[in-house]
């Protein structure tokens, strides 16, 4: 309703043992991620928390949304943009960028709006890098995007 607050909260998912079990459910849930193997789904997870490169989003406690990213130097990410080329994490004292490897909506939770605002949001917290990331549209086609990000 137009004038009602929201109820949601964004906050950082822990790097334990508590945040990594949260973060496999979440991510065995929904594609492409539910097809991947435990050993890549784990790695991922990992490195979204180990580095706190992570933001959830909550609603009474329950993640309704999520974005996570790794670490990646820029000349990964014009090769991302230009040639497909996958990432491959880097050392963070060596990154320069980072790009967005999940971003996850639980449609029950929040609206699209409420979770398009916390995507925003969020790539301004994962290291104020310039951030990659796709974007699918509505005919499925992919979007390959480059963002600088406040500092």
């Amino acid at each position: 309703m137009p004038g009602q607050t929201s109820d949601l909260k964004t906050a950082q998912i822990p790097s334990d043992y508590f945040g990594l079990g949260l973060l496999l459910d979440l991510l065995s849930r929904h594609q492409p991620f539910r097809h991947y193997t435990l050993e890549t789904s784990t790695q991922l997870a990992k490195h979204h928390l180990e580095h706190g490169l992570n933001r959830a989003l909550l609603k009474d406690d329950k993640v309704v949304g999520y974005v996570g990213g790794i670490y990646i130097d820029m000349q990964q990410g014009e090769a991302w943009l230009y040639q497909d080329t996958p990432f491959k994490p880097v050392d963070p004292e060596q990154a320069n960028a980072v790009a967005i490897t999940a971003a996850i909506h639980e449609k029950k939770g929040c609206t699209r709006t409420e979770f398009v605002r916390f995507l925003a949001a969020s790539r301004n917290r994962l290291g104020g890098y310039p951030v990659y990331f796709g974007r699918h549209g509505a005919d499925g086609t992919l979007r390959r995007v480059r963002l600088l990000t406040e500092t």
